[in-house]
């Protein structure tokens, strides 16, 4: 398991040195979530229904912060394993796949919703920062308990050409580790 976790961090640090990116990892990873805002729009995997994983402590080494862009502002995940009935895997946890809310072509709004062990909706509305969002969740399994594959249109923000597209939006249900 660690070593999963360990090549995955290493793949991560070498994509972003041969881009000449910044890349922080652990504890000083984290450092970014607690001075970026919570809403990050970017989503680089795909979870599947039933799939398994835990959210790391925030003093944890599994979290990682690197721009996605050479003049992009550093974005801090969690590193973390997923577990499914094909085996386990490296996985970067974004927050915005946690807290993801799009509206679809037709303008009706599809949310991620979080579920904990009472049935209660875990929501963010006290969270000003990435880190706030992300101690709320620390130490917690969470199952994929269903996946949203949404249709919407994205606009390029300089031309505002659209095109059809679609995205994903989770629920997931905590569940006793």
């Amino acid at each position: 398991m660690e070593n999963l976790l360990s090549l995955t961090l290493q793949q991560i640090k070498a994509a972003a040195a041969a881009k000449s990116l910044s890349c922080e990892s652990g504890s000083e990873a984290f450092k970014y979530a607690s001075t970026a805002p919570k809403a990050v729009p970017f989503e680089a995997h795909t979870l599947h229904k039933g799939e398994i994983f835990t959210v790391p402590s925030t003093t944890s080494d599994a979290w990682i912060s690197t721009s996605l862009r050479p003049d992009g502002k550093p974005i801090c995940r969690a590193v973390v394993t997923v577990k499914s009935s094909v085996g386990d895997r490296g996985f970067e946890l974004f927050l915005g796949t946690l807290t993801k809310s799009v509206r679809d072509k037709d303008g009706n709004t599809v949310a991620a919703q979080i579920i904990d062990l009472d049935g209660n909706r875990v929501t963010f509305d006290t969270c000003v920062y990435q880190g706030d969002c992300w101690k709320v969740l620390q130490n917690r399994t969470f199952k994929v308990a269903s996946v949203h594959e949404v249709p919407i249109l994205k606009t390029n923000r300089d031309t505002g050409a659209q095109w059809a597209s679609t995205t994903f939006v989770y629920d997931f249900q905590e569940i006793k580790s």
